[in-house]
């Protein structure tokens, strides 16, 4: 998701009247709206605290890279987006090399708060998209709405969508979206297929999984070779078929918010190593995992974690959903209440427009 939103960001930077020259250390997305793409690193994304870990090779010698580009480049900013792990443990260093700004800043209101200090103490700016958490970075934070506002929407309605796929519009659809990771394709994807399997016994249904422009193909047939007897891997148009389905089954992440825009009800799972969800446990503030019911302080959409993930729980709470209509309308009810909490459209035009003002004069 930074790929994307950075993406976004350079799409906007792009239709200003005077553009910058983008470096980037990210993946296709960034690549594809124009910027330079000094290295792709997408290939080493991991979250967890256990997997972080086995990943600390390829972390110290990405940070030295990153350190000594902006030391041989004559830089006007640094624009750093989520991933606080890695961005945090670079940041004094790069902030007394050239400005630095954190768009898309870590929650410090899920944990660690005290990441708000350090930020504070480094960054020239912090653009929050939250309206809340401008009280965690006071006097530095610059705040215009959430970005997904101007990014989530649909091309083709549900009709046209689904008939670009050579499918039935009159069928029901269940999307399956475990994640845009390696590692939360395998721990999520069989689960969701196994759920899909039992529901295809019992409800007369469709099933639908957005490809991650992140992964290869042969990722997901790696993980069960009779897979596309179960599902249809859409490529591209992921929004169009969010939009296009009547339940989703989805990993916390940024796709449950987007999937909060669009309105599509949903179950919000996930499974994480033992180390990593007894730290949650430990250290978090809120109640909830998933962002629609963070933002609305109850649990709008059912979460099931680590255990509880499992098929029972998954078959008979969307099959409840998939029954009632009425369930069906009230989380959607909930879901625009959600909508409206994140602000106005036009979001990345006034935060590439107040950089440019602010660092690249």
């Amino acid at each position: 998701s930074g790929d994307l939103h950075g993406s976004y960001l350079v799409r906007a930077f792009n239709a200003l009247k005077t553009p910058p020259e983008v470096y980037a250390f990210g993946g296709k997305h960034l690549q594809s709206e124009g910027a330079d793409l000094v290295e792709n690193t997408l290939e080493t994304s991991v979250v967890g605290i256990s997997e972080v870990l086995f990943a600390l090779p390829s972390l110290f010698k990405r940070a030295r890279k990153i350190k000594d580009f902006i030391k041989t480049h004559d830089l006007d900013l640094v624009i750093l987006i989520d991933y606080p792990g890695f961005h945090l443990w670079i940041l004094p260093e790069i902030s007394r090399l050239v400005p630095t700004v954190y768009y898309i800043p870590p929650k410090v209101w899920v944990w660690k708060e005290s990441r708000a200090r350090k930020i504070l103490e480094f960054c020239h700016s912090v653009y929050t998209i939250f309206p809340f958490e401008q009280r965690f970075f006071p006097e530095k934070s610059r705040y215009f709405g959430h970005p997904l506002l101007d990014i989530v929407k649909p091309k083709l309605n549900r009709e046209e969508f689904l008939l670009s796929q050579g499918l039935d519009p009159a069928k029901r659809y269940v999307g399956l979206v475990p994640g845009s990771r390696s590692q939360e394709i395998k721990k999520m994807l069989p689960l969701f297929l196994e759920v899909s399997r039992k529901l295809s016994r019992e409800e007369n249904l469709g099933f639908l999984l957005p490809h991650a422009p992140s992964l290869d193909l042969q990722e997901y047939q790696n993980i069960d070779p009779d897979l596309e007897s179960v599902v249809r891997i859409c490529e591209g148009e992921t929004y169009s078929l969010l939009g296009s389905c009547d339940f989703i089954l989805a990993t916390s992440g940024t796709v449950t918010l987007e999937a909060a825009i669009l309105g599509t009800p949903m179950l919000i799972c996930n499974r994480g190593s033992a180390l990593t969800y007894l730290a949650f446990q430990a250290l978090s503030k809120v109640r909830h995992l998933g962002l629609p019911n963070i933002l609305k302080q109850e649990e709008i959409c059912p979460e099931y974690l680590q255990n509880d993930a499992n098929l029972e729980n998954l078959f008979n709470a969307a099959k409840s959903y998939l029954q009632d209509a009425s369930k069906l309308e009230e989380q959607k009810k909930h879901l625009f209440e959600v909508r409206e909490l994140l602000g106005e459209p036009g979001v990345l035009a006034k935060i590439s427009q107040d950089m440019q003002e602010t660092y690249l004069r």
